[in-house]
């Protein structure tokens, strides 16, 4: 009669079992990823001469500045000692490039690309009747030129002393060009030192139609894509290897202020057609967030799978934005409001559902899904998606000249910016995640 062997025995059978089968497949996990390219192709060659040349900024000892009450008061320049801004010395001294070859990417780290970064517009005493500090609300003359000062400054956690930055500017949420230290166009880049701030002599080239408007300036980290595109390969790299490591790429997102304009004596704001996205309840599982990017039409996807955020050239270029949005408490008028939706390929602002100002009516409590087509890149280089969220997109007329309650300004700000890099091509991504195709 054949006996049972006992538990013991049987325990140390199992775990011998597993720790054959463990042993077994050491050796396909301990392979390396596939090689990528290295370095990957940027926007720009890395020689200095490539370069986007940055615009030439305003001193802060320049007269017309030392002038204007009002800026001197607003960015303290008083005492020039303890003022962040540069001086005519200082900027003699700036290095004509941010970041001299060979290039030196940043240490990998996941707050390697975090920082802090600030703009304010502020006109000039002849350019503006109103300059309230609360919610830099601007009253224009018809047929006025807006000029001023656009002071920006940044503190950076990443390679080098000096770093560049986009200017983007909207205007009722399409992008226009502007002036920028004497040059228009509609993108900018501007050299910031470490810790440091810079003057702009900032100016709209052209009136603005009588109304009332918004003014949306917007700062994009990394306008060349240089650190982008090494940030995406030690990402790809540490996923490899099946590691959390390099997940967060917060570059190239755009950080956004609103200024509200008025033109003439009319402040109603303008004739707008409100779009309609889809309107979906918000999953139990999902985490609250203004705006969200995805290449899933599932919301849930939106937060749970972070790598289904990015796109291979030779996929279809679909996003998906996901919008919710949650009043103020102390501002219970804003139950109900609108959004405005602005999504960048690059520098460039890309139209979703044939217009680029996509306006629609939000309420708290529901999740909104807008289809975004992205016109992908042929060309090889490593890309980036932005996009940003303002709720509030004209300021209420009866703020203009009547008292203007304290949330306001915050109200209006832009919130919740993400980014989607775009890639070569998808059998460059080693462990790609495949995603159905949707309708």
């Amino acid at each position: 009669m054949r006996t049972k062997p006992d538990r013991s025995v049987r325990w140390f059978r199992r775990c011998l079992v597993a720790t054959l089968l463990i042993i077994g497949t050491l050796p396909g996990c301990a392979q390396p990823p596939p090689e990528l390219p290295a370095p990957l192709p940027i926007r720009v060659l890395q020689t200095p001469e490539a370069w986007p040349q940055p615009a030439t900024p305003l001193p802060a000892d320049d007269p017309r500045v030392q002038r204007d009450s009002q800026i001197r008061q607003r960015l303290h320049l008083d005492d020039p000692q303890s003022s962040i801004y540069l001086q005519a010395a200082d900027l003699r001294q700036l290095p004509l490039h941010p970041t001299p070859p060979p290039f030196v990417p940043p240490s990998r780290t996941s707050f390697q690309f975090s920082g802090r970064i600030t703009a304010t517009m502020i006109p000039y005493q002849e350019s503006a009747l109103d300059r309230r500090d609360m919610t830099r609300t601007l009253h224009l003359e018809p047929g006025q030129l807006l000029r001023g000062v656009l002071a920006i400054e940044g503190s950076f956690h990443v390679h080098g002393p000096t770093h560049d930055l986009g200017v983007i500017v909207l205007l009722d949420y399409q992008q226009i060009a502007v002036t920028l230290g004497g040059v228009t166009a509609p993108m900018h880049v501007v050299r910031i030192p470490q810790d440091r701030g810079a003057l702009y002599d900032f100016a709209l080239p052209d009136p603005l139609p009588e109304g009332n408007h918004t003014l949306t300036i917007a700062l994009m980290y990394d306008p060349t894509g240089l650190y982008t595109s090494y940030a995406v390969q030690e990402m790809y790299l540490q996923r490899g290897r099946r590691s959390l490591m390099g997940r967060w790429l917060p570059l190239a997102t755009l950080y956004a202020w609103s200024i509200p304009l008025r033109a003439g004596a009319d402040a109603r704001p303008p004739a707008i057609t409100l779009q309609h996205p889809d309107r979906l309840p918000i999953p139990v599982n999902y985490l609250h967030g203004r705006l969200k990017l995805s290449r899933s039409s599932d919301p849930g996807d939106a937060i749970t799978r972070i790598e289904s955020h990015l796109l291979a050239a030779d996929e279809p270029g679909r996003l998906y934005a996901f919008v919710t949005y949650e009043p103020m408490a102390d501002a219970p008028e804003l139950q109900q409001t609108q959004a405005a939706l602005s999504v960048f390929l690059d520098d460039q602002q890309i139209p979703v559902n044939g217009t680029f100002a996509y306006l629609f009516e939000v309420r708290p409590g529901e999740l909104y899904r807008i289809r975004i087509d992205i016109p992908m890149p042929d060309d090889g280089y490593v890309h980036v998606v932005s996009a940003v969220v303002t709720f509030l997109p004209f300021l209420p007329p009866q703020y203009f000249d009547g008292p203007q309650p304290e949330w306001l300004t915050l109200a209006m700000d832009p919130k919740g910016t993400r980014i989607v890099p775009l890639v070569p091509g998808r059998e460059w991504i080693p462990f790609f995640p495949p995603i159905p195709s949707e309708g």
